[in-house]
């Protein structure tokens, strides 16, 4: 008995406008060098990045690469998205995030914006917070009599 390999391809209709369903660009590979001196990788070097919502995302990695033109409602679900999945704590005098000691402060919002984080559309000080830095930040906070 003779057994058949199966070949899957995609094709696509000349006439429907569709050029190859999606246009895939290739990940880069990119080095980050940490606090620490040690360096992560990030990116597989395949042809998967697909473009999505404020971000090209690779299919074999899940890298991202956020775009520079993102509209505020974009930033903020990303950024809340983010949030999910930080939690930083102070014991004893330390600072941790999701359980790491970290050298500064684990948590960089003002615990008044703290509620802000369940809100659907950006709150009135997220623009200010993606460009300011930390001091200038909190002296923005302050001006806002919250």
């Amino acid at each position: 008995m003779k057994t058949k390999q199966l070949k899957i391809s995609r094709v696509s209709a000349p006439d429907s406008g569709n050029k190859s369903a999606i246009a895939l660009r290739r990940c880069p590979i990119l080095f980050h060098p940490m606090e620490s001196g040690e360096k992560i990788k990030r990116g597989c070097g395949h042809m998967g990045m697909r473009s999505g919502h404020g971000a090209w995302r690779c299919f074999y990695c899940g890298h991202y690469i956020y775009r520079n033109e993102q509209d505020l409602s974009s930033l903020w679900f990303h950024f809340k998205l983010g949030r999910e999945f930080w939690r930083g704590i102070t014991l004893g005098g330390r600072d941790y995030v999701n359980g790491v000691p970290v050298v500064g402060q684990a948590e960089e919002l003002p615990a008044v914006l703290l509620g802000d984080l369940k809100e659907v559309r950006p709150p009135r000080w997220f623009a200010a917070y993606m460009v300011l830095d930390d001091p200038r930040f909190k002296k923005y906070v302050e001006t806002l009599n919250l």
